[in-house]
């Protein structure tokens, strides 16, 4: 009877062997493996170059389905149709409209708007042309204000077109100058080489004011076919009518 009961005892633990044995082997068929870090550095890459991508769109959109650019702090935001936007660090430019182009560049805080078929506003230039503002409002409007191609630095000068198609403002080649026009088909202001000059039109088709080469000249119509100046000389003032 003990024979046999140890015969027993073998027969389960020879038993409780084998299936130790066997899970073992299963457990050394499948060894653990560590995480791949290349798989993961690709996986980063991947990301980076979606978001890259995704930027890049949203850079390059046009949300409104027309013509407009809008490009600030050196960065082109909007680019859609035929309008055109430029800027440098600091300045920012907005054109609305086909064949519109709108440039700030050069200084700092310089900002250009233009709104008409073919207008363009053009603000800045070069460098130490800081706070000059162009706004063009009209078909086929131009308005420029900095140093307008002279190679001399200019300050807070604004030259400003609401409602002039086919009008021209300019200031330039000064600090503080202004010229305006409201109301204007082919207008033309001008208020240039000097500190604190206005030049403006108001209401007036086809009518001309200059201010400058001196400083706080003052040169206005209100009405057509008038033609103001006050130049080449400080303190100067003509108004028409």
């Amino acid at each position: 009877m003990k024979k046999a009961h140890r015969v027993g005892v073998l027969a389960v633990g020879l038993g409780i062997g084998a299936g130790a044995g066997a899970t073992a082997g299963v457990a050394s068929a499948e060894p653990f493996s560590p995480p791949d870090p290349a798989a993961g550095a690709t996986a980063d890459i991947s990301s980076a170059a979606a978001a890259e991508a995704a930027d890049a769109a949203f850079r390059g959109m046009n949300p409104f389905g027309f013509d407009l650019a809008i490009s600030i702090d050196g960065v082109n935001i909007i680019e859609g149709g035929s309008a055109y936007a430029t800027s440098d660090s600091d300045d920012f430019a907005i054109a609305i409209g086909a064949g519109i182009s709108a440039s700030a560049t050069g200084g700092i805080f310089d900002s250009a708007f233009a709104d008409g078929v073919d207008s363009s506003a053009t603000a800045g230039g070069i460098a130490g042309d800081n706070f000059d503002s162009a706004t063009a409002d009209g078909a086929q409007s131009s308005a420029i204000a900095g140093d307008n191609g002279t190679g001399v630095s200019s300050s807070y000068d604004t030259a400003a077109i609401f409602d002039g198609p086919n009008a021209f403002a300019q200031a330039y080649a000064g600090n503080a100058d202004t010229a305006l026009i409201f109301d204007g088909a082919n207008a033309f202001a001008t208020a240039y080489q000097g500190n604190m000059d206005f030049a403006g039109v108001f209401d007036g088709a086809d009518s001309t004011a200059n201010a400058g080469v001196g400083n706080m000249d003052l040169a206005a119509v209100v009405g057509d076919l008038l033609d103001a100046n006050a130049t080449n000389g400080s303190n100067f003032v003509d108004i028409l009518p």
